[in-house]
């Protein structure tokens, strides 16, 4: 039987019929020509948030080549008029203030603080532009902006043009080489602008993310924009300049160093130093560097500050040491050693990483303060992890020529062809538990040539333990006298010292004289 009744239906028609439906989201459509859109950048009344509401700046792609997609984009919008295709969109800068003063005095939000370092941010552009109605936000259309319009009315690259009434004349100008009349017909091609008006930041975000430019947004560019604490963490790491720098010469300049690995996704321009740095913070938080269903789910997840302050410091240790000595660029050979350097800085520095017990035994875990020589430090792990990838023991072949090597299953470098929870796992044995423990003897190299210091706390041996010694009355290389002195009486020596990272394994004890142990000390 249906609900419907009639006569109600006939009073609610009466009482809604003067009614406008409220949308969380408004949309004014309008075209506007190509110089004044380029005016408008110009005198910062367009501006981009690239830390928040849009795509990475993707100059390289649109200037190389002698501005090749430039000059594609700005020959089709003139000849071909396609101005229909080619349609912007901007939110306008007041609406997203009033936006984030709302989520500011909602002090409940854990999203307080990303609110304000934007709505400073914002306030400062509208101060620039004298009023804060004029101001919009570019979500879309960036790019193409100022690398195709403006970089073509600042005479950085030519146009092909072709002329009714001589067609002889047709070739390719610079604007500046246009008469005036032509200039003006090119002045005037219009884009259509979709301008937002939102009450909702949920859904300005969703609209981002459903355009695109050219090509559909990327997994890591959507979780980029989020309203999110880890969202901003990630993109204000990115920006740190020294960060920038270093993601730059691995991700854009890695055929000059040589390194190989680095795949589509990774490129900078499809922002693969924020998809690099979500694994590593994944990895910071759960020791994996997580799926991309993994990812997603990190974007909602609440930060820890000793996670983070963790994350952020290797990072930029990283780097650091990097930019300060270029050279070891050419060290890295495939990208996952980067990923392999984040690994190894988190089992030594970090003492809840489940391999912790396995590297260090009962001793202090390291600071990156104890690090004496950066440089050394990077270089000695790179390249114990870089030898053993391109064992010749670790390679077999795929033809009966043996002219073609892959990676033999299960070894150090075929836990490299992919990044699973179990290759990851596999990585971390064979630096710290498997044969040939790459980073716990690079570890003991550098603490034996002064190049990590360690503050350490020395631990008690366990009763079990020293009984153990005792009943196989176990001597060190340094004992000679063993004989005279009853087990019993004698005390635990380690024959690798704690201060040169020595742990508390029954492997690495004995049993000496107190005396011999005393004159004996840290050797």
């Amino acid at each position: 039987m249906s609900l419907f009744d009639t006569h109600q239906a006939r009073k609610i028609r009466e009482d809604l019929k003067n009614l406008t439906i409220k949308k969380s989201t408004k949309t004014e459509t309008f075209n506007i020509n190509i110089k004044n859109i380029n005016k408008l950048w110009e005198n910062k009344t367009i501006i981009s948030v690239e830390d928040w509401l849009q795509r990475c700046s993707q100059e390289g792609v649109w200037t190389k080549n002698n501005h090749k997609k430039s000059r594609s984009f700005m020959n089709s919008l003139v000849i071909e008029s396609k101005s229909y295709t080619q349609s912007m969109s901007f939110v306008k800068g007041e609406t997203i203030i009033k936006l984030l003063e709302e989520t500011i005095e909602d002090n409940s939000s854990e999203y307080v603080q990303i609110a304000k370092t934007l709505l400073k941010k914002l306030q400062q552009a509208a101060k620039q532009v004298g009023d804060v109605a004029k101001l919009c936000i570019c979500i879309d259309g960036q790019n193409r902006s100022l690398y195709a319009i403006g970089n073509f009315f600042k005479n950085l690259y030519p146009i092909n043009l072709s002329f009714c009434e001589q067609p002889e004349k047709s070739g390719s100008f610079f604007y500046d080489e246009l008469p005036q009349t032509i200039q003006e017909q090119i002045d005037n091609l219009e884009i259509q602008v979709d301008l937002i008006d939102s009450i909702d930041i949920e859904k300005v975000l969703d609209r981002i993310v459903a355009m695109n430019e050219g090509e559909p947004w990327t997994p890591t560019e959507r979780r980029s924009v989020s309203f999110t604490p880890v969202s901003f963490l990630i993109n204000n790491l990115a920006a740190d300049p020294i960060v920038s720098w270093f993601f730059k010469e691995v991700l854009q300049n890695y055929k000059e160093h040589g390194i190989s690995g680095v795949t589509k996704e990774y490129h900078r321009h499809k922002k693969g130093d924020i998809l690099i740095l979500s694994e590593f913070l994944h990895y910071a938080k759960h020791f994996h560097f997580g799926s991309a269903k993994q990812l997603d789910e990190l974007y909602k997840e609440k930060l820890e500050d000793s996670t983070t302050i963790s994350f952020q410091s290797i990072v930029k240790f990283i780097a650091n040491t990097f930019h300060s000595n270029k050279t070891l660029l050419k060290d890295i050979k495939v990208l996952s050693m980067i990923k392999d350097l984040f690994i190894c800085m988190t089992i030594l520095t970090q003492k809840r990483h489940t391999m912790y017990g396995a590297m260090y035994g009962s001793n202090k875990v390291m600071s990156l303060n104890d690090v004496k020589d950066k440089f050394r430090f990077i270089q000695i792990l790179l390249n114990s992890m870089i030898k053993k990838y391109f064992d010749p023991q670790d390679r077999v072949p795929v033809d009966s020529k043996g002219k073609r090597m892959v990676p033999k299953p299960g070894s150090w470098a075929f836990h490299h062809t992919a990044q699973r929870q179990t290759d990851i796992k596999a990585r971390e044995e064979f630096l710290v538990t498997e044969e040939p423990k790459i980073l716990k003897t690079a570890y003991l190299t550098m603490t034996q040539n002064n190049i990590v210091g360690i503050g350490y706390v020395r631990q008690d041996i366990d009763k079990a333990t020293k009984m153990q010694l005792e009943l196989q009355n176990k001597r060190t290389d340094y004992e000679r006298f063993n004989d005279f002195v009853p087990a019993n009486l004698k005390t635990v020596d380690h024959i690798t010292p704690v201060s040169k990272g020595g742990s508390n394994d029954l492997s690495n004890l004995g049993l000496m004289s107190k005396k011999l142990n005393s004159s004996k000390g840290a050797r």
